[in-house]
């Protein structure tokens, strides 16, 4: 057996998930679901490198340092696509010699089970390896007993295990895959794990029986009592139900980037300024006096910027759409219970023109950047706590969608669910928890998953 080997780790990622939308990077008790499965791979000293096979490279920035982006083909995320021709597209692109396929719904395998796979091949005995679940009971296949005679009933201890595949580690040379296409080529090393390595989150049932496990397996290492009350109160947090979802405007509602920016080029040739639109672009979201402060626009100034830019976002406000599925949206959570709100920076003036407009919608509560003193705009938490008291919800009954980090860290202040645009104008660098890039997959969750409560 040769001693130069190279092995890697491959880990399929996608933002869609079907039966739990966004599900590897929701919260498990105190980091994404998907940084579990890649820790762990990153502490295993036999793998040269780890992959994260994904379509959208903007993922990386949500994963640890050290992961490796190997490109997946767009047509490759859909539900459709069968296992082996996902896994195809992965394996031609690699060049080390032997691979290690991991999952990311399976977030309690050790790196002690990893690197026995990769030892079951390297040893020459072994040309898969892949991990099971030993069960001891009695079993039954397409209505037939599996492990027994029904006429001969043995003590359950006496019985031959039925080892079930977990799904969590498959450990292959590359060579055997792509000459026969499949994963699994004899002979095969089985290797045992225990009930929480074999976890395999699929479902919201799945995910919440997770969070139970990962908080006993803590408490199990750390017998804090401080942190076990701690990691309680957060999971308690997580089955709240909501009442109320209060939206930012520009960046998630509607697409006005274009707009802001001609508006703001427009201004600075009127009055002779040099700075440019991507100065102003990381600073959306904040009230607009605030954004002149922090851009040092001249006091003189600062008047003369205001009123042009108003007249020109009021000239260009028709170029303005909601983004795709918006309006429809907006009516089918007012009608599954919620209380809607708006939340923004903008004027109240150019705000209600725009929801009427772009989006021909009213909504529960629309707080603007001029209904607070100047210094209580977002990051405060003054205007979401405004639209809670406005709705008759409090902030633990509300999420909050916002695309900027003035947005996220109003929302911690506020005591509100903060859950990202991943469409709007700040990407998905912000994002540690829960997120979405689709405003329909947004939507999906909010009717599918999160309890709503009639009430005033």
């Amino acid at each position: 057996m040769r001693m130069n080997l190279r092995v890697c780790a491959i880990v399929p990622l996608k933002v869609e998930s079907q039966r739990l939308p966004n599900k590897n990077f929701l919260q498990l008790v105190d980091k994404p679901l998907a940084h579990y499965i890649f820790d762990t791979l990153l502490a295993v000293e036999s793998l040269d490198k780890v992959y994260a096979y994904c379509s959208d490279p903007r993922l990386m920035d949500l994963l640890p340092a050290g992961v490796h982006w190997l490109p997946r083909l767009k047509q490759l995320d859909g539900n459709d696509v069968r296992a082996n021709e996902l896994f195809q597209g992965a394996v031609s692109q690699v060049s080390e010699d032997l691979i290690v396929l991991a999952q990311i719904p399976g977030p309690f395998v050790s790196p002690k089970t990893v690197e026995k796979c990769v030892s079951a091949l390297r040893g020459g005995l072994y040309r898969s390896a892949l991990t099971v679940r030993s069960h001891q009971t009695y079993a039954w296949y397409e209505s037939k007993p599996l492990n027994y005679t029904p006429e001969t009933i043995m003590r359950t201890q006496d019985l031959s295990p039925v080892l079930v595949e977990t799904s969590g580690i498959y450990a292959f040379w590359r060579a055997d895959y792509l000459r026969n296409g499949t994963r699994i080529s004899e002979p095969v090393e089985l290797v045992q794990v225990s009930e929480l390595e074999a976890v395999d989150i699929d479902t919201p049932e799945d995910f919440e029986w997770a969070q139970h496990l990962a908080i006993a397996h803590r408490l199990s290492l750390r017998s804090s009592q401080q942190e076990a009350e701690s990691i309680g109160t957060r999971l308690a947090d997580k089955l709240k139900t909501f009442r109320h979802v209060a939206f930012d405007l520009d960046g998630v509602l509607i697409d006005s980037l274009p707009v802001m920016e001609l508006a703001w080029e427009r201004v600075m040739s009127d009055l002779s300024l040099s700075l440019k639109f991507s100065d102003y672009k990381p600073l959306i979201g904040r009230p607009f006096q605030s954004i002149l402060s922090i851009l040092d626009i001249p006091e003189e100034s600062r008047k003369q910027v205001t009123l042009r830019y108003q007249e020109y976002s009021k000239e260009l406000a028709e170029g303005i759409e909601p983004y795709p599925g918006v309006r429809m949206a907006l009516s089918q959570l007012r009608e599954s219970g919620y209380k809607i709100s708006v939340v923004t920076s903008k004027d109240r003036c150019r705000a209600e023109s725009l929801l009427t407009s772009a989006l021909g919608t009213t909504v529960n509560s629309l707080v603007c950047g001029d209904d607070l003193p100047a210094d209580r705009g977002k990051p405060s938490p003054d205007p979401l706590l405004m639209a809670c008291i406005a709705v008759g919800v409090s902030p633990g009954e509300t999420i909050y969608v916002g695309d900027m980090q003035v947005d996220r860290q109003a929302a911690e202040q506020a005591g509100v669910q903060y859950v990202h645009a991943g469409w709007g104008y700040g990407g998905l660098s912000y994002q540690a928890g829960v997120w979405f890039d689709s405003f329909e997959r947004l939507t999906d969750w909010l009717l599918a998953e999160a309890p709503v409560v009639s009430g005033p």
